[in-house]
């Protein structure tokens, strides 16, 4: 899915968006946590238009697997890093290309799929996850 266009106008949200930045280059995900309506999309997109490697960004629905979100992935990389990215694992695949992973609305998986999301942030060395919860949800 393509990335939503930025916000035009960031309002509010400075400190919020410099942690973000201070944290991704180290961490391997970053949960942003809030009610509906609080701009947690807005800044995560204000966030990875930002980010100097590739993006993949997905908005989540209810029934979604893991599986399908790395199959999807491995769709987007290989759109933006050609055919060498489709030999190789996802995860070496995002963590290669130094990729950003948006997942937007991560508290509508299922519990045994948000554990596998984070098994996949797990093994990212280069590359990192963000994603949006409306939930607080364990990230490691």
């Amino acid at each position: 899915m393509r990335l939503p266009a930025p916000p035009v106008r960031f309002v509010g949200r400075d400190a919020e968006r410099e942690r973000l930045r201070a944290l991704l280059p180290s961490a391997r995900a970053a949960l942003i946590c809030g009610v509906a309506g609080v701009g947690k999309t807005a800044l995560a997109t204000a966030i990875a238009a930002e980010w100097p490697g590739p993006v993949a960004f997905r908005r989540l629905e209810r029934g979604a697997s893991c599986a399908e979100l790395s199959d999807e992935l491995g769709d987007d990389l290989r759109g933006q890093l050609g055919a060498p990215a489709a030999e190789r694992s996802i995860a070496g695949a995002i963590d290669s290309a130094g990729a950003l992973w948006v997942l937007d609305d991560l508290h509508l998986l299922a519990p045994a799929e948000q554990r596998a999301v984070v098994e996949l942030a797990a093994q990212l060395r280069h590359a990192r996850l963000l994603a949006t919860s409306r939930e607080l949800l364990p990230l490691r």
